[in-house]
């Protein structure tokens, strides 16, 4: 199951305590201060694809700062906590402001702040009685957060239901996205890399999305960074070119945003027809779409993937 969505609570670790130590006869002041409580940390990776991590486990705590030593010895610093996150993850507090972004590989954001270590008696001992005057250590911050995952790709793939994005995406990457000759195989998005291209295949629309039918406009939110729409049509279909223009009514009742992104019409299956019923289909969208670019395809035409990548590539670099 693709989890976008997480709330999780994460606590620092807590500073350690100040000691009070001394010489045996004097009362010379040898004690040490704590050592800082861990932080929390959240770091971008490349090899988490969503937030499902945070299902089995809601709580994350970094460790505790180690109490001070005898003979001015500084107890041991308490040990950071990393949690990795994909790319992108938004950062909120319960109130829905913004505390900040996870957009690249290995980029670290200190979000939970360790507990300063507590004083030993050594640095008190100028005060009156100051040998037997030590400070605990200081709580590590705590809060709750909602993490939001915004996935980021050149190229997002559209289309109805069983229009072939799936298999093009696999065909087009390392990606293994489930395919299948029925509606609804993609319940949610799958992430590819073609190349430098970044491809994400979203699941399949239906004529009343934006009212919430069929899969509905979870997946907007992932659209927004892309630079390019792919839209599929396959040729299997009745009429091609009005499945298209539904769809992009569809598009236009869903997002403007997305319905005004540069687009490719890619006319997918096109080995399940002849060659000129193929050149026919495409006439039409040229007379009624002669601005937009459009290549017929098929899984098993590699010089048909081919001229779509580098289609793709002309586009986006």
């Amino acid at each position: 199951m693709f989890v976008d969505r997480a709330k999780i609570e994460v606590k620092a670790g807590r500073g350690g305590d100040g000691v009070i130590k001394s010489t045996r006869f004097r009362k010379r002041a040898t004690g040490g201060n704590g050592g800082r409580g861990g932080h929390v940390y959240l770091e971008g990776t490349i090899n988490r694809y969503d937030l499902k991590f945070t299902k089995g486990k809601s709580k994350y705590s970094a460790e505790d700062g180690y109490r001070g030593e005898d003979n001015r010895k500084k107890g041991k610093d308490g040990e950071d906590l990393i949690i990795k996150v994909p790319l992108i993850t938004e950062v909120y507090d319960t109130e829905g402001n913004r505390i900040c972004s996870i957009e690249s590989n290995g980029e670290r954001v200190i979000i939970a702040r360790g507990g300063d270590g507590g004083i030993g008696n050594y640095e008190h001992r100028v005060e009156p009685e100051g040998w037997s005057i030590a400070t605990p250590g200081s709580e590590g911050e705590e809060r709750t957060l909602i993490l939001k995952l915004v996935l980021a790709a050149d190229v997002i793939f559209i289309g109805f239901p069983n229009s072939g994005k799936s298999s093009m995406l696999n065909e087009l990457t390392n990606a293994k996205a489930k395919v299948a000759p029925y509606p609804f195989t993609t319940i949610e998005p799958n992430l590819g890399l073609a190349g430098d291209l970044k491809l994400m295949d979203l699941p399949g629309l239906i004529e009343g999305t934006y009212k919430g039918k069929g899969l509905g406009t979870g997946f907007l939110k992932h659209t927004d960074r892309a630079k390019l729409v792919a839209h599929f049509i396959s040729l299997e279909g009745n009429d091609p070119l009005d499945a298209y223009k539904i769809m992009r009514k569809e598009l236009k009742n869903i997002s403007e945003e997305l319905y005004q992104k540069e687009e490719v019409i890619v006319l997918t299956k096109h080995d399940v027809l002849d060659p000129e019923t193929v050149k026919s289909v495409e006439k039409m969208f040229h007379s009624e779409y002669p601005e937009k670019d459009l290549v017929s395809t098929s899984i098993h035409d590699l010089d048909s993937i081919n001229t779509l990548y580098e289609l793709f590539k002309k586009k986006i670099m």
